[in-house]
């Protein structure tokens, strides 16, 4: 056993699996969701995705305009030199 305790790198690791092996093959399975959470965070991360894409498409088009009064403020709240220099740069 103190040979196996030395070994390092992939070697152990491999090594190591291939000992624990067994007692998780003997273990109950995790389970998963249910297949309503599952429909409601996919529908809940679509929304958010396309609102996301919404503003971003919004805002590079220019006829979004908060964005850009949000880096206005940060700027004059921050005191920041530059071209927009806090990272939220106007369409």
């Amino acid at each position: 056993m103190s040979k196996l305790i030395r070994l390092a790198g992939p070697m152990g690791t491999a090594l190591a699996l291939l000992a624990a092996a067994p007692a998780q093959a003997a273990s109950e399975p995790a389970g998963g969701a249910a297949t309503g959470e599952i429909v409601i965070a996919t529908l809940g991360a679509g929304l958010l995705t396309t609102l996301l894409l919404a503003v971003g498409m919004g805002h590079r088009s220019g006829r979004l305009k908060v964005l850009g009064r949000v880096a206005a403020w940060t700027e004059d709240r921050e005191q920041l030199k530059g071209p927009r220099t806090c990272g939220l740069e106007p369409a």
